[in-house]
């Protein structure tokens, strides 16, 4: 990830921001720990709003490096925002930080896949064309811990009937048949290897996503989060 902003530290009793910035429809931030911190969790606003318009991130955005935590938030239009690391400390106290405005881009959207003449319109997947989740979008994380035991319910016949599928190579199985076209997106966390992916991955050492025919609407978005996603020993088919 590019970062555009940097912010000096600045400290609030004890929890100090290392650093935030903007990107193409996301922002991030990073902040020092606290040695007694129970847990932490990351709100973001748009900067003109009131701090009511905080939204809280999934708790699976989060996460502990060596040094310092991260945030990431996916998913923004354009625009500029704020973003708030809270830790939670014991007997219910709170500390907090607060990034400056960070500034985030549009995604470039040209091309065939999002031009009219094209048989779906958009190839913005799980997003609308402003980079914003569509309003009933899915969303499933996938980590090295999580790879074969993430679970999704995916329609499997015109009923509307639905199977549980455990594992990504599972839910996009059921996907395949074509049946659920709910927007999806699937984000990966981290170093997932070839072992953590162990009996997702097709015979050739590939997770297959696929749909029913050659054209198919898919509406799914398979996105990395943050800087250090990575597919290590395996692809994508």
């Amino acid at each position: 990830m590019i970062s555009e902003n940097y912010l000096q530290p600045a400290s609030v009793a004890g929890i100090t921001l290392a650093e935030s910035g903007g990107w193409f429809e996301s922002a991030y931030i990073k902040w020092n720990p606290l040695s007694n911190a129970i847990t932490y969790k990351v709100y973001i606003k748009p900067s003109a709003a009131g701090d009511s318009a905080y939204v809280q991130l999934d708790n699976d955005l989060l996460r502990k490096y060596p040094t310092y935590w991260r945030a990431d938030a996916v998913g923004l239009e354009a625009g500029q925002y704020i973003m708030k690391a809270e830790a939670i400390l014991p007997n219910n106290t709170k500390e907090s930080i607060v990034s400056g405005v960070i500034t985030v881009k549009a995604n470039d959207r040209t091309g065939f896949a999002f031009s009219g003449d094209s048989q779906y319109k958009s190839g913005s997947g799980a997003y609308k064309e402003n980079g914003v989740l569509k309003e009933n979008a899915q969303v499933i994380y996938v980590t090295s811990e999580t790879a074969k035991t993430v679970s999704l319910d995916v329609k499997v016949n015109s009923s509307g009937k639905k199977q549980t599928g455990t594992g990504i190579g599972e839910i996009l199985t059921l996907r395949q048949k074509g049946y659920d076209t709910t927007p999806l997106a699937i984000r990966f966390i981290g170093q997932i290897t070839d072992s953590n992916m162990a009996g997702e991955l097709n015979s050739n050492g590939y997770l297959e996503v696929k749909g029913k025919t050659s054209y198919k609407e898919m509406n799914m978005t398979l996105e990395g989060i943050g800087d250090d996603a990575t597919a290590y020993g395996w692809g994508f088919f």
